[in-house]
């Protein structure tokens, strides 16, 4: 199949090699290089490891420090589903957090028809959890 490729683009006319100086350089484009040609300005996303990251928290959540309502939550307690990286103008850090389902509901203090569904845990840069935001039905 990829020679089938090859010969239909050297066949075709179409080629991945170019320069000015006769001599022949790889020359790929992306749709990076599409966006610059259009005058738009790209945005370069940092590579992060949301592995480590949900390791980093679960390391802390089995330290004791999430809780809601003064309940200690467990690792078994937790679904991982999304790490945020937010990042404020006025500091050159990131705050990181991580949201995770509640796998088993607790019930909202004074309000028993309330169930907190799921929490953030918001790190610091040291891989300790400094808030918890428990998200509610």
């Amino acid at each position: 199949m990829k020679i089938f490729i090859a010969f239909f683009m050297l066949i075709s006319g179409a080629c991945a090699f170019a320069g000015s100086d006769g001599a022949h350089q790889a020359k790929l484009t992306s749709p990076a290089d599409k966006q610059k040609k259009a005058g738009t300005d790209i945005i370069s996303y940092p590579e992060i490891n949301v592995n480590q990251v949900v390791a980093v928290f679960l390391g802390s959540v089995d330290r004791g420090e999430l809780s809601v309502f003064d309940k200690p939550i467990t690792r078994s307690m937790l679904k991982p589903v999304r790490v945020e990286y937010v990042y404020s103008l006025d500091q050159h850090l990131p705050t990181v957090s991580v949201f995770s389902e509640i796998t088993v509901p607790i019930s909202f203090p004074d309000m028993p028809d309330v169930f907190v569904k799921g929490v953030t845990g918001v790190l610091d840069w040291n891989g300790h959890i400094t808030e918890s935001i428990a998200h509610c039905q």
